[in-house]
């Protein structure tokens, strides 16, 4: 491991970090990168800043890989559906990480 990457653990790519998630995405899900590629070239032309462009496609990379397919071939409810459900299983998996760490305190 190289002094500056072993120094700077934050410049390590994460698991699950945004650049991560785009490139999954890229691999799995049929026709995201012709997506994504379309997408992010309307949006620069629009002058968005490059993070808002990032942030953006990262978005639609989670949903991309939530749904298995390009949300172009999704209706909204589909996308809404999926979204709402893998929010509640979020918030799920903190209630029950919650109810863990109490658990020793109320024995």
């Amino acid at each position: 491991m190289n002094k500056i990457r072993k120094n700077y653990g934050w410049l390590n790519t994460r698991p699950n970090s945004a650049k991560v998630l785009i490139e999954k995405a890229r691999h799995e899900v049929p026709g995201f990168t012709d997506h994504i590629g379309k997408f992010e070239e309307q949006i620069t032309l629009k002058s968005y800043a490059e993070n808002t462009v990032f942030s953006y496609s990262c978005g639609i990379a989670q949903i991309s890989l939530l749904l298995g397919k390009s949300p172009l071939d999704s209706d909204a409810v589909e996308i809404n559906e999926t979204y709402w459900i893998s929010i509640m299983e979020n918030i799920l998996d903190i209630i029950s990480a919650i109810l863990d760490f109490i658990k020793p305190f109320n024995s």
